[in-house]
């Protein structure tokens, strides 16, 4: 069963017992685009906290062999702080694509994240 849910800015994906997010913030930074651009799907990742992150308490930074490739979108982040350390994610899609409007690459990274049932 699949089901989209609105939350903030990005439509979700729910399925098959997780939900499928997209990974943000790599467009900003070029060492993490750097990193995300060497995804591939299936590549697990793990999320940490970033308490001192100017821009959202919330914040989960997202990495893949300790380093820093994105975060979770922020109302995402925001929705499963209580239970971060519960996720497993794993990379599902990967694109990169032109932007004629920007005259740049970008990269759409898909994740797909479901409850553990235990911390770290």
């Amino acid at each position: 069963m699949e089901k989209k849910v609105r939350n903030g800015f990005y439509n979700l994906t729910v399925k098959g017992g997780g939900f499928i997010i997209p990974l943000v913030g790599h467009a900003y930074d070029v060492e993490m685009f750097k990193q995300a651009k060497k995804l591939e799907v299936g590549n697990p990742v793990k999320i940490r906290p970033e308490p001192a992150n100017k821009h959202d308490p919330y914040a989960l930074k997202v990495f893949i062999n300790d380093r820093p490739i994105g975060y979770l979108p922020k109302m995402v982040a925001k929705a499963v702080m209580p239970v971060w350390d519960q996720l497993g994610i794993k990379v599902v899609g990967v694109k990169e694509y032109y932007d004629p409007k920007k005259g740049n690459t970008g990269l759409s990274v898909k994740m797909f994240a479901w409850f553990t049932g235990g911390g770290e």
